[in-house]
This record gives structure tokens, C-alpha cells and sequence, in this order.
């Protein structure tokens, strides 16, 4: 019989769909994961002109930025079970968002009723029903024993929902930011600090990007050291070392999950990445009204309204103002 099936194949190069994205930013407290993952979802968001959202699992903790961003808000409340956050994800997707922020994502793994607290309550469960045997059948019973060898076991259930969970977020179609927390500890046994992150160990192989940051470089990519970072090779035209996290990039990530142009201009990259580096020295530095107000307006045009404002008081004020509202937005994106 002649071959009469369509063919389901189509070439990549013509494939317009989106396809999955999740990013993953990690740091310790004060180190503008928060910030920066609003900033990646507003980008992505706007790119499709849609909306974006927040899944909120620590009491609300991003409304402190809603005057700074427009966003869609929802809690999460304990437990915090792997299927919920497939399941808020989900909702975001069909509601039509066009990116989620997960904010923090390490409840899932750390938090009440995540992996790891799940897991102590099945281990509690396992060595009770051993205890209810040993004692129906007269027989000794040892917790300690009990315990150590139903360690593994109890990691079964919570482990598997968590893989699911993974497998479901890289099924969907909506950008997702992941908002991971982590600390930097000593590790007696190499003699060096480390950092921990407060996630399952394998996070980095299932998410697209992962990027670290830290506090004395808030939101800055970090690409100097291949454990500090994970992205496809397409994304060196995105993301450069030294550059803040920005709308631009997210604007960018989404073209390039849609097989669209997403090469951010290199030489604009380079100079916004200088710009920020010395903006964020003037401020660490504490550097004059003067010098900031040259850096942010030229030397000229600061030159000119200097020399207005010793004529027009009103102009004097106008300027202070600006300046302030510059350092405030400053501090603001380096939360």
C-alpha cells in the first residue's frame, strides 16, 4: 500500500512556537535576585505584550516592589508540595501571562512541606509502622536502626513528585523565573568556602540559564567561572560578564525561544556595561553631586546647568531632586 501519512515533521528553522524557558538565579540574601528576576519577567513579558506574574511562597515578600513594578500577584502558603508549583505555573500559562517570577523557588526544597521536610515526615511514618510491627510480633526494635535505613526510602515519594514537578515546568510554554536562595559556607574538608544553594544538587542540569549573584554585585552577571554560571552558547551575545541584569535581557531570551532575532548589539552591551560599573563606583564611592550629574548628563550639559544654577535657585532644586531620584532608583535596582 502507498505511504499515505502526512508528515508530522516540520524544519526547526521554520518552527515560530516557544519553546521552554526557565532561568534560574541564585544568591544569598541582599544580592538582587528578586529585582532582577522582575526585571528578566517584565522584558520577556512585554516583548509578547502581555502581562507577567509573581508566585509568591514567602508571605509577600515581593509587594515591597509593587511600586516599582506592575505585576499580577498570587500566595502560596505551606505545604509547599512540588505539584503546587506546577500547578500555580500552569494557571499563569493558561491565564495568559507571558512570564512568571517563582519568588522563592527554594521552598519547594527547603520550605514547610518541601522535599526535605516531606521527607521527615516520611521517615517519622516508616519507623512508626516498624515500631507498630516489631511490637505486635514481640519483637525488638531499634529507632536508630530504623531510622538509618529508611533514610533513602522516605526521599522516595517527595524526590519523584519534585522530577515530575521539573518535567512539568520544562513542558510548559511560558517564560519562568526561578528566584533561588543560597549561602556561602566554609567546607572543612576542601578548606575553602563554597556556596550552598538551598536546592536539589541537580537544578542546574534542567533549567536553561543559571546565574549567581552576589551582595557587593547586585543583579551583575558573573560568567568569569563555569560554576557561577549555565547558559546555551547562543546566549554569549546576551549575556556579557559585568553587565546588571536587565529588560533588555529577558526581551532578548524571549526572541530566542521563539527562533527570533535575539542578538543584543554588542558594542551597546559593552558601553551600558561600562556606564553601570562606573555608575555604581560613583555612588559606592560617594562621589559629588557634580561628577554623578556629569556622568548621568555629560560634561556639557552638566556644565550648562551648573552655571544656571547660580542664576535660577529653582533650577538648583530640580537638579538635587533628580540626582536623588537617580540614587534612589539606583539603590533600588541593586536590592
Amino acid at each position: 500500500m502507498p505511504d499515505t501519512i502526512t508528515n508530522p515533521f516540520t524544519p526547526a528553522s521554520q518552527v515560530k512556537e516557544r519553546h521552554a524557558m526557565v532561568v534560574a538565579l541564585e544568591a544569598p540574601p541582599n544580592a538582587g535576585k528578586t529585582w532582577s528576576g522582575c526585571r528578566l519577567c517584565k522584558g520577556a513579558a512585554e516583548a509578547q505584550g502581555k502581562r507577567w506574574a509573581v508566585i509568591d511562597t514567602e508571605g509577600g515578600r515581593t509587594l515591597h516592589l509593587r511600586n516599582h513594578f506592575d505585576f499580577d500577584h498570587r500566595f502560596m502558603e505551606p505545604p509547599h508540595r512540588p505539584e503546587k508549583y506546577l500547578e500555580y505555573a500552569r494557571a499563569a500559562q493558561q491565564h495568559g501571562y507571558g512570564a512568571v517570577l517563582i519568588d522563592s523557588f527554594s521552598n519547594v526544597w527547603r520550605g514547610i512541606g518541601g522535599v526535605l521536610h516531606w521527607a521527615d515526615e516520611e521517615l517519622e511514618s516508616l519507623v512508626e509502622r516498624q515500631r507498630v510491627t516489631a511490637k505486635r510480633f514481640n519483637r525488638d526494635f531499634d529507632e536508630g536502626y530504623a531510622r538509618d535505613k529508611n533514610k533513602s526510602n522516605a526521599f522516595i515519594r517527595p524526590k519523584t513528585a519534585f522530577k515530575f514537578m521539573m518535567a512539568g515546568l520544562l513542558d510548559l510554554r511560558i517564560p519562568i523565573i526561578l528566584s533561588i536562595r543560597g549561602e556561602t559556607t566554609y567546607d572543612p574538608g576542601e578548606k575553602k568556602e563554597i556556596f550552598k544553594v538551598h536546592m536539589n544538587k541537580g537544578i542546574g542540569f534542567d533549567v536553561t540559564c543559571r546565574f549567581r549573584l552576589m551582595p557587593d554585585r547586585k543583579g551583575i552577571i558573573d560568567i568569569s567561572d563555569s560554576e557561577k554560571f549555565k547558559m546555551e552558547g547562543d546566549h554569549a551575545s546576551i549575556f556579557k560578564n559585568g553587565a546588571q541584569l536587565s529588560e533588555e535581557h529577558g526581551r532578548a531570551l524571549e526572541a530566542w525561544a521563539r527562533n527570533a532575532d535575539f542578538r543584543l548589539d554588542a558594542p551597546q552591551v559593552d558601553k551600558a556595561v561600562a556606564f553601570t560599573d562606573a555608575l555604581i563606583a560613583a555612588v559606592n564611592d560617594k562621589a559629588s553631586d557634580e561628577a554623578i550629574a556629569e556622568l548621568l548628563m555629560g560634561e556639557k550639559e552638566a556644565k550648562q546647568i551648573a552655571a544656571l544654577k547660580e542664576r535660577r535657585p529653582e533650577l538648583h532644586a530640580k537638579l538635587n531632586d533628580a540626582i536623588a531620584d537617580k540614587r534612589r532608583a539606583l539603590a533600588g535596582a541593586t536590592l
